[in-house]
């Protein structure tokens, strides 16, 4: 996993000077922590990445596992044979949901058609994700929310408490505006 935002925005973020001898040290470590969180809790990645899926057709559109789609390469028909490349005249993509729909090579419209059923009958060669410049803001201010409060807590973001025998560690909740937008880039279940 790559970090979501850079050091400067967190240095930024948390007050500190950009030349802070902990430049080096702990907080490049909680940008690392804060993304993998706020990944692994959306259930997906958001640096930009090239992929190669084999996608079911039988629908009037293609759905990929990652978006936003920023180049799609190939659509080839793997059943066809010899294997038959769609030429882009054919279809159009929804970068931001991440589906490809058939379109009228004469008109460009999208049409009713569905893609030849079968799993895995499409092969989909395509980049997506977002580059740190093009990263959304909400994402790169829950990363730097996360940050703050593990910059904070610097204990791991658990209090552990003790009576006699028994013994609970709490975890502390993130900040109510880092759950809302994870809550809006969460991908369902694939």
């Amino acid at each position: 996993m790559s970090d979501l935002i850079e050091l400067e925005y967190a240095l930024d973020y948390l007050g500190l000077p950009r030349d802070a001898k902990d430049k080096a040290g702990l907080v490049p470590i909680l940008i690392s922590a804060a993304s993998a969180d706020f990944e692994g809790w959306c259930r997906r990645p958001f640096i930009q990445a090239s992929y190669t899926e084999d996608v079911k057709g039988g629908r009037e559109r293609l759905r990929l596992k990652h978006r936003p789609v920023s180049t799609l390469t190939s659509v080839t028909d793997r059943v066809a044979l010899p294997l038959a490349v769609k030429p882009t005249t054919e279809y159009r993509e929804d970068a931001d949901a991440g589906f490809i729909f058939l379109t009228d090579t004469a008109t460009g419209v999208d049409t009713e058609a569905r893609w030849g059923g079968g799993r895995g009958r499409w092969r989909v060669v395509y980049t997506a994700g977002y580059t740190l410049a093009t990263m959304p803001d909400d994402v790169r201010v829950a990363v730097a929310d996360l940050v703050v409060v593990r910059f904070g807590r610097r204990d791991g973001g658990e209090n552990e408490e003790s009576r006699g025998d028994w013994k609970s560690v709490r975890t502390l909740g993130i900040p109510k505006r880092v759950q809302d937008t994870i809550d809006r880039y969460t991908e369902e279940e694939f």
